[in-house]
């Protein structure tokens, strides 16, 4: 054995003697180049820079970098020969890697893959798009805020044809207005605004309830909305309706309290007309009596006289005559008759006067 007190300056330390395993350990300004040397032994750098290897080691074909100088910045590289090559890190049996206080990991343009369970204790910051391929993103939490700051324009779902929101129960909020492009159905069965529900679905019919009153304009929209409905197939009480000015009705018998006739007249026969009585109205057609018959035909009525068809008195110039069409009879008073001219009953003396006449003064 030998003892030094001081230090010992020489080329290089070779450890071990013969028959034992030994080490050379040499010092070195720059790489030890393609020269050769015993497996295992060491070319320390003489000035390392901080966070880089510290020297090589022989591997029995190639010097290899190995070491550290400290815990700052670390330079990793792998590869084979002499020359430095990009390769992987691996840290085996259970050992992983720990960033403690405020230390961080940057990964420049390469990619990282995590076989495992990434778990991220603080923020998660991402200063490009995060893709998802596993189909889920997924939290333990009973309340999770997605994007809840910052963005005011929001697009979910792009090229979704199916849109699921919620459980088969609970609430959907919606804070702001709402928008809808295409069509909108309720698989529920009730529309609720506030807390009153407006609309519902009982079994396919779909009523209209609880609104009490609207405003001007809505009432001119819903107004203008029927005005040009096609085909209004049901109104349970409709209350007010403007001028009508064309179209057909269809619906149910009009009761004469309002306008109508209270009867169905669909079916008619000729000469049927609206009869009043006390009680309403009926159809019936009009008959005939002692010498007048009535013929009823299509949008005709024709009444007959079928009693004396004519009569001719003729004296003195004097006749009747009677029309068999019309039922008038004419009289006729000639100048040969008694009756024939005026008769007067006066005060004062005749005056004028024609053939016939007669005065009278009292």
């Amino acid at each position: 054995e030998t003892t030094v007190n001081d230090r010992i300056t020489c080329a290089d330390i070779t450890v071990g003697k013969t028959g034992e395993s030994s080490k050379n350990i040499d010092v070195v300004a720059s790489s030890p180049g393609s020269g050769s040397a015993n497996d295992g032994d060491w070319k320390l750098l003489e000035l390392p820079t901080r966070g880089q290897y510290t020297g090589w080691y022989w591997d029995g074909n190639y010097w290899v970098k190995q070491g550290l100088t400290d815990t700052g910045n670390i330079s990793i590289t792998g590869g084979s020969g002499n020359s430095d090559a990009t390769g992987d890190m691996t840290f085996s049996n259970g050992l992983g890697l720990n960033i403690t206080s405020n230390g961080g990991l940057t990964v420049g343009n390469g990619a990282t893959n995590l076989g495992g369970t990434l778990a991220v204790t603080n923020q998660a910051t991402f200063s490009n798009d995060v893709a998802v391929y596993g189909g889920d993103i997924t939290t333990n939490q009973s309340t999770f805020n997605l994007i809840n700051t910052t963005a005011t324009t929001l697009n979910i779902g792009g090229a979704a044809t199916n849109v699921s929101i919620g459980a088969s129960s609970g609430t959907t909020t919606i804070n702001n207005e709402l928008s809808l492009s295409g069509d909108f159905t309720i698989g529920g069965g009730d529309l609720t605004v506030g807390s009153t529900n407006v609309i519902s679905d009982s079994g396919g019919s779909c009523t209209l309830k609880g609104i009490d009153s609207i405003d001007a304009t809505t009432e001119a929209t819903i107004e203008s909305a029927i005005d040009t409905l096609g085909n209004l197939t049901s109104a349970s009480s409709l209350a007010t309706v403007g001028t009508i000015t064309s179209g057909t009705w269809s619906g149910s018998i009009i009761n004469r309290a309002y306008g109508g006739t209270g009867i169905n007249t669909s079916s008619l026969s000729n000469g049927q007309l609206l009869i009043a009585s006390s009680s309403g109205f009926s159809l019936n057609t009009i008959t005939g009596g002692t010498s007048i018959s009535v013929s009823n035909g299509a949008n005709s009525i024709t009444i007959n006289n079928d009693g004396v068809t004519s009569l001719a008195v003729s004296n003195q110039g004097s006749s009747i005559s009677l029309n068999a069409s019309t039922g008038g009879l004419t009289l006729t008073i000639g100048s040969g008759s008694n009756a024939y001219g005026s008769r007067t009953i006066s005060t004062n003396n005749p005056s004028g006067g024609s053939n016939g006449d007669i005065w009278y003064r009292y």
